[in-house]
């Protein structure tokens, strides 16, 4: 597919196209599966409509692609449509772990608040352009923005293995899992804090640095834990976990399970 690192309508209309000719489907089909207008699908196509995020991925969805995959990005689990509510839940976290206000993303991104405010409720559907707007204010490529509303939305299955953003600049994704263990790793976006709790059924849990340095909080006392080091979590209190600086860091949680 083709890929570009900006200007999404041309990218999206040669990619629609491609994806539904390689599956056979005209675009009265595909409009049919999708519930929009075989005209609107043309538009898209022809790169004259700027679609909103929503419509873009009931058009993946039907294809069983992801919508990243069908802006230019990597390819990834393909998702079902996506709802306004994720969408604006995922704007606001990426916005908080970054420390801006609403009116600061905004202005950064070249957008009007109250647009910015109705994205955020599930109001309104950012559209593709305005979605490109909001990733470079974000200091994210396009279809980073794009995956991480997907991954948001699968996880509204519980059954998803899939990573997700778990508190304002903290991700987590599950690395390994079996009988007897599982593997995560946590992402923390500079000064990013989260709250946790060892899961029921787990005996033991290790946390390890693998970049960057984070403090752990375990009943009301601190620990510095530096990259490579580790210290085993044995308390059934909610514990804390935050980064001590303003560059990326990653940890891993590895779990024994009862």
């Amino acid at each position: 597919m083709t890929k570009i690192k900006s200007g999404l309508l041309p990218v999206v209309a040669a990619n629609v196209r491609a994806s539904r000719e390689q599956r056979g489907l005209s675009r009265e089909q595909l409009a049919a599966a999708t519930d929009i207008d075989a005209q609107m699908i043309k538009r898209i196509e022809s790169g004259r409509a700027n679609p909103a995020l929503v419509v873009l991925s009931r058009l993946a969805a039907a294809m069983t692609i992801s919508l990243s995959l069908l802006v230019g990005g990597a390819a990834a689990e393909a998702a079902e449509p996506l709802d306004s509510e994720t969408v604006g839940e995922t704007i606001v976290l990426l916005r908080k772990g970054r420390h801006l206000s609403q009116r600061s993303l905004a202005q950064l991104a070249g957008l009007r608040a109250s647009t910015l405010r109705r994205y955020e409720s599930g109001e309104t559907d950012p559209r593709l352009e305005g979605a490109e707007l909001l990733a470079r204010a974000l200091e994210i490529e396009p279809t980073e923005l794009l995956q991480q509303i997907e991954q948001r939305q699968l996880h509204a299955d519980p059954s998803s293995r899939t990573s997700m953003i778990i508190a304002p600049g903290v991700e987590q994704r599950v690395l390994a899992s079996s009988e007897r263990s599982e593997l995560w790793e946590w992402r923390f976006a500079g000064r990013a804090t989260a709250q946790t709790k060892t899961p029921p059924g787990i005996a033991e849990e290790i946390a390890t640095a693998i970049r960057g340095d984070l403090v752990v909080t375990v009943d009301g006392e601190e620990r510095m834990l530096r990259r490579g080091g580790s210290m085993t979590i044995a308390t059934k209190q909610p514990w804390q976990i935050a980064n001590s600086r303003t560059t990326t860091a990653r940890l891993l949680r590895f779990q024994v399970k009862i």
